[in-house]
């Protein structure tokens, strides 16, 4: 499902960004719903390259140690981002993120999400 310009708007890191430049991102900014036990990406996946942002719901990140036992990170939730290494970094899930509730999260590619922020420097004057 693509995402609205309020869905956009509605992440902290957008708020500042003017719709039409929200606009802009919607055909790059997909919703995938998820539902309570769902895996949303498991430690040492490769993610798509992009923004994840939780919409609605809640998310817990943890991490299973060798000995099987389970450590939760933290739990997500609206408004959260999170999978920084799809964004910036080597493109590995660093965590197992599990839905704890039917959930919403936002992706927004990469590729889009940069060439919106090299749009707003290059027009704020700097």
């Amino acid at each position: 499902m693509k995402a609205t310009v309020e869905q956009l708007a509605s992440i902290s890191i957008f708020a500042q960004v003017p719709p039409n430049q929200l606009a802009s991102l919607q055909p790059h900014a997909v919703i995938q719903t998820y539902h309570v036990g769902e895996i949303v990406s498991h430690e040492g996946d490769r993610l798509v390259p992009g923004l994840y942002a939780l919409l609605r719901g809640s998310l817990r990140v943890s991490k299973l140690a060798t000995s099987g036992k389970e450590t939760i990170l933290r739990t997500l939730t609206s408004g959260d981002i999170f999978a920084a290494p799809a964004l910036f970094g080597n493109g590995m899930a660093p965590a197992t993120v599990t839905a704890e509730s039917e959930v919403e999260v936002l992706m927004v590619d990469r590729g889009a999400l940069l060439a919106v922020i090299r749009h707003s420097a290059g027009c704020s004057g700097n």
